[in-house]
């Protein structure tokens, strides 16, 4: 486990004061769902989905704000990182992603 996987994985674990602290949180976090190390990402991915664990409404708009940086390291060229990207997804999906991933099964499956 990198540095930032071991920050991120205590930052999972934070109990937010508030909404304002969450969403201060999530923000600065945001700009590394765009990094082209899968670990890094989805440690994020993690880390938002813990922080807005208690905030349904939230919680769905994270699975889709998720989603263009899982489809963006899905159109990686190395298979063994489509597999990883595609476990990940089947995860997604089991904790509540579905809708968002519907339209996306064609590619799934040919990948």
């Amino acid at each position: 486990m990198d540095f930032h996987s071991s920050i991120l994985d205590v930052v999972s674990k934070y109990e937010v004061k508030d909404n304002n602290e969450m969403l201060s949180i999530l923000n600065l976090l945001d700009t590394k769902l765009k990094s082209s190390n899968s670990n890094l990402m989805f440690s994020v991915i993690k880390a938002f989905l813990a922080l807005t664990r208690s905030n349904s409404e939230l919680n769905a708009k994270v699975f889709d704000r998720i989603k263009e940086s899982i489809i963006t390291m899905l159109m990686s060229t190395k298979d063994e990182l489509k597999f990883n990207v595609l476990s990940h997804v089947l995860t997604l999906i089991r904790l509540g992603g579905v809708s968002v991933y519907q339209q996306e099964y064609k590619r799934f499956f040919c990948e």
